[in-house]
């Protein structure tokens, strides 16, 4: 959401917005917009205030990011921000222009999606159509259906085996890796929040529960 709003916010030289606002980028900043609608220099500085925000932090024994975690994407991303430490708006024009270090840093802080196939509708709790749905980074898809790779999507999957030339190639979170944290896919009390031993979503839906969840880490791996 932080990205979107950074996207939507930020002017070039000439005074356009870098990414054309169109409603569907618009849609899911409504709240946010209306607001702030009051206050537009202080919507100003809390966007300068996003674009120096980490997209991820790795202290050695544990690491936090908001999407999933990719050394890959991790690689990427440092070799495009040239050793900056906030979002340029040179970097923001790179990601809007450039397929390899969009993919990585969407990777980073929305996780790992998957297209759906053309002749498979699905549709939201909201009605609205979904081409893409969100996947368990740190299992393999191979021989699996959409139902059992699915996680936190708010739409349900259908139990058909994934046709193998759909799968794409993503790069699994092994099980010895140190610790992650991470949120972005807003479950609920009826849902386990520690994955594959090493990977823990402390993100409980605050917009709709109302509860913000937190994780004291004691050195534990």
């Amino acid at each position: 959401h932080e990205l979107n709003a950074i996207l939507y916010a930020t002017i070039d030289k000439s005074g356009k917005a870098l990414q054309k606002r169109l409603p569907r980028y618009k849609l899911p900043l409504m709240k946010t917009l209306d607001e702030y609608s009051n206050y537009p220099d202080e919507f100003k500085e809390t966007v300068k205030w996003f674009r120096q925000l980490p997209v991820y932090l790795d202290f050695g024994e544990i690491r936090i990011v908001h999407g999933s975690w990719n050394d890959n994407y991790i690689d990427t991303f440092k070799q495009y921000m040239n050793g900056e430490t906030h979002l340029k708006k040179s970097f923001l024009k790179t990601y809007l222009e450039n397929k390899t270090l969009r993919k990585a840093v969407d990777g980073l802080v929305k996780g790992e999606e998957m297209q759906l196939p053309k002749d498979l509708l699905l549709k939201d709790e909201n009605g609205i159509v979904r081409r893409t749905f969100r996947i368990k980074w740190w299992e393999p898809v191979n021989g699996k259906t959409f139902e059992a790779v699915s996680f936190g999507n708010r739409f349900n999957l259908p139990p058909y085996t994934i046709p193998p030339e759909i799968i794409p190639q993503i790069e699994q979170y092994p099980s010895d890796a140190p610790p992650v944290f991470n949120g972005h896919y807003c479950l609920d009390e009826e849902n386990k929040f520690i994955f594959n031993g090493n990977i823990c979503c402390i993100d409980t839906c605050v917009t709709r529960t109302q509860k913000l969840s937190a994780y004291r880490w004691d050195g534990e791996q």
